[in-house]
């Protein structure tokens, strides 16, 4: 009996141990499959044709739902990617991100929530009044108030009271605290323009520096 038991608590833990493996490489391959089917296509402005990427299935971003997202901010150490497939910054990002988590000896998967659906939508009038053409999700409202801080105003409303999430934006945290937070790439990369190599090799030594630190005590 006591050797069947234990052969069921081995099988048990196995397939456990299989489930898990099994989610992170499902969200290895949703990922490269959501950020491969953009190859060729051109942006949101319909003029620029967006970074390609070649991905493998076992790159580490882990999807994450709103309620992980914010015990991550509240109570968590680990980095948060928020972005979305056809940004063309996004894209410019995520090889320097994977670069960077290789370099830095990160054990803990990058979270990744992709927050572009939940913003709100807003618009100056002529008369100086603030439109709310769509309005926001609860869930990127607390993004806002857990990020504020830390986030430029929204563009063109003439209110620096109001902030606004930009992707990509990633945030590195540590026991609920914020160190630092990174919007877009780098302020001299416009629409349509690739990394330049030192561009490139500057941001994967800045993220792994990051990532390095939350794995320091």
């Amino acid at each position: 009996m006591k050797k069947i038991v234990a052969l069921l608590l081995a099988v048990a833990l196995m397939i456990g141990t299989g489930c898990v493996a099994l989610a992170d490489e499902e969200d290895g391959l949703r990922f490269q499959q959501e950020y491969e089917a953009e190859n060729g296509q051109l942006d949101n402005s319909g003029l620029y044709v967006l970074p390609e990427l070649q991905l493998s299935a076992d790159e580490p971003f882990e999807y994450e739902d709103f309620e992980d997202v914010e015990e991550l901010l509240t109570e968590g150490t680990g980095v948060l990617y928020l972005g979305f497939p056809r940004c063309p910054w996004c894209r410019s990002l995520v090889p320097v991100m994977i670069d960077a988590w290789k370099q830095s000896g990160a054990q803990e998967e990058i979270a990744y929530f992709n927050a572009l659906d939940l913003r709100d939508k807003r618009s100056l009038a002529e008369d100086g009044s603030i439109v709310v053409e769509q309005e926001a999700a609860p869930e990127y409202d607390r993004l806002v108030e857990l990020l504020y801080d830390w986030l430029g105003e929204y563009e063109g409303l003439n209110d620096p009271s109001i902030k606004r999430i930009y992707f990509p934006t990633v945030v590195f945290v540590r026991e609920g605290k914020i160190e630092y937070v990174h919007i877009g790439t780098v302020d001299a990369q416009d629409r349509g323009e690739s990394l330049t190599d030192e561009e490139y090799n500057d941001l994967v030594a800045l993220f792994a520096e990051h990532m390095q630190g939350l794995l320091d005590d």
